[in-house]
């Protein structure tokens, strides 16, 4: 401050020697006879005082010039010392906010991992109870099949007998009654029924056995997809951790460099 007030005091006192300056001119009394015409001499006077006047306009331009350069860089400086006495002022605070978000993150990385521990928890026993609830379904439904198969292996069978039965009373009775021909027609087509009968049965089996192979692979994806959920859960709050401790840890080496 002192700076711009030198500065504006030399600025005033130069106006008031332009002043004094202009003040020293003195102009020809005019008498009543005085010849009042300007002779060659005075006329180069004149312009000797004019040029002189604007030597030392030009010398006091210059130097008001040089002194608002001065006061430029004085103030540029004086800004510069501030903004450092400022960041020397501001780096204590600074590193001892550091130091409590410091402990803040260590805090919070306890707590995270007591929460993630107690989300570990109840996933587990979540999965353990979906699961048990799973098995005991798929368990119901394979007795469910096993129940209907056995059924429909036991109508099978006692369809066959009841054919085997007519089949041999149809031969007896063929042999007994009709020429061998007419005796292994019937025969045949009793035959062609049983074995379309029985490979319907096969064909239902296998798709039994096929739906029974998919509901196990989608269960065993399903466990895969709960695992990489607890994994992904794991993973989130460390490298959230590992993103703030890295950032806190640069801020802190920026400012020592600073310093």
């Amino acid at each position: 401050m002192s700076v711009v007030t030198k500065s504006r005091d030399y600025e005033i006192v130069y106006v008031k020697k332009r002043k004094k300056t202009r003040n020293k001119r003195k102009e020809p009394k005019v008498t009543g006879r005085r010849d009042t015409t300007i002779t060659p001499d005075e006329s180069e006077s004149g312009e000797a005082v004019r040029i002189g006047y604007e030597s030392t306009l030009q010398t006091l331009r210059g130097k008001l010039q040089e002194t608002k350069t001065k006061h430029r860089r004085l103030v540029e400086e004086l800004l510069a010392s501030q903004e450092q006495y400022q960041e020397d002022e501001e780096l204590p605070r600074l590193k001892h906010e550091v130091d409590q978000y410091a402990d803040t993150l260590g805090s919070q990385s306890l707590e995270y991992a007591q929460e993630l521990e107690n989300i570990e928890r109840r996933l587990k026993v979540r999965h353990a109870a979906q699961m048990e609830a799973q098995r005991l379904e798929y368990r119901a439904n394979i007795e469910v099949l096993r129940e209907s198969l056995q059924q429909e292996l036991q109508d099978v069978k006692a369809g066959y007998e009841k054919g085997q039965w007519k089949l041999r009373r149809t031969k007896h009775s063929l042999v007994a009654t009709s020429p061998k021909a007419q005796f292994w027609l019937p025969l045949e087509a009793l035959k062609k029924a049983h074995k379309a009968q029985i490979e319907k049965m096969k064909e239902k089996h296998a798709s039994v056995v096929e739906q029974l192979a998919m509901e196990r692979a989608q269960l065993a994806q399903h466990m895969a997809g709960k695992t990489s959920a607890i994994q992904e859960v794991k993973r989130k709050p460390k490298a959230h951790y590992t993103e703030i401790v890295d950032t806190a840890c640069v801020v802190c080496h920026r400012s020592q460099a600073a310093a």
